[in-house]
This record gives C-alpha cells, sequence and structure tokens, in this order.
C-alpha cells in the first residue's frame, strides 16, 4: 500500500471511532449534529490533531465528504502532518 492509502486509512478510523462524525453513507462522514447539541460531560472527545483538523474540514465544505476529499483537503490546508 502507498503512503496516500496509509493516511487515508488513519482519516477513515479518525471518522469512524469518533462520536463527533457520523457516517452517512460508506466511506462518507460529517459532523454529528445530535452528538453536538446532546450532553457531552459523559463522552467527550479527546482532542487530537487529526480530529480537530478533520473537524474544520468538514465545517468548512458545510456537510459531508469522503474520506478521499477529506485527507486532499487536510494536505492541500496543511492542517495536520501525517
Amino acid at each position: 500500500s502507498t503512503d496516500d492509502e496509509k493516511m487515508r486509512m488513519c482519516v477513515s478510523a479518525a471518522c469512524s471511532e469518533c462520536p463527533l462524525f457520523a457516517r452517512v453513507a460508506l466511506g462518507i462522514y460529517a459532523i454529528d449534529k445530535e452528538y453536538l447539541n446532546g450532553p457531552t460531560t459523559h463522552h467527550a472527545v479527546r482532542p487530537s490533531p487529526l480530529k480537530d483538523a478533520i473537524y474544520h474540514v468538514l465545517q468548512d465544505a458545510g456537510g459531508s465528504l469522503r474520506v478521499k476529499e477529506i485527507h486532499a483537503r487536510i494536505q492541500a490546508k496543511k492542517l495536520y502532518v501525517f
């Protein structure tokens, strides 16, 4: 596998394990508005640079994106170094 594939796998894993992101279709994620509006004291997300970068990309997009697009935008904006 290539480095790009490994980086996309990191993005995919971060999206799938974090309650802040909702999977809307296979390989497509968005910010989970229910999570943002609900009580977060019990399930607070531990911040990480990658999750923060994903959040900013999805927020800028104003909707859902494929993992490949999230990864490309993170790299283009230099939001996270893989």
